[in-house]
């Protein structure tokens, strides 16, 4: 992928998400209505985790569902009206933990969806592990929240 690429260009792409092709699906598949974004979790404050590079709101029935605000900045403020509660944005550099986070996420959105194409597999058989898959994915969104607080970077670096 270029540099300078138009779709990402209009979005405001942050750099490390320009290598990111599940970052460019999400985009385009949840502005064509083609990708269910998951409800938000929170953190154990009960703030809602908001990943760096996020532009739809993932509130059911919002229009901003498959229409962009213009940067995660945004976003944050849109979800507020929402009347929603986000950790305070901290300033500094960008933590690669948390651009780590923001790459997984958008990973598992697809990761999700391919599983769902394989209905057949035997692989889903055992629930436990799917259990316990959840449960580290619950954890993970938590330590990422309080990271998030620690260190936050509008930045596109």
């Amino acid at each position: 992928m270029s540099v300078s690429d138009p779709l990402l260009d209009s979005y405001n792409c942050p750099a490390f998400l320009r290598c990111c092709n599940a970052y460019r699906e999400y985009l385009v598949k949840t502005e064509a209505r083609e990708l269910k974004l998951p409800l938000y979790t929170t953190n154990s404050a009960g703030e809602i985790i908001v990943y760096h590079g996020e532009v739809y709101c993932r509130v059911p029935g919002c229009k901003h569902n498959h229409v962009a605000t213009s940067a995660t900045n945004n976003l944050r403020q849109h979800l507020t009206r929402h009347g929603l509660h986000l950790p305070t944005s901290a300033t500094g550099r960008l933590t690669q933990a948390r651009k780590d986070a923001a790459i997984q996420w958008y990973n598992s959105l697809f990761e999700a969806e391919e599983d769902g194409d394989d209905e057949n597999s035997d692989e889903d058989d055992d629930a436990e592990d799917d259990h316990a898959g959840d449960n580290r994915a619950e954890e993970d969104d938590e330590k990422n929240a309080e990271e998030d607080n620690e260190d936050y970077d509008e930045d596109d670096d």
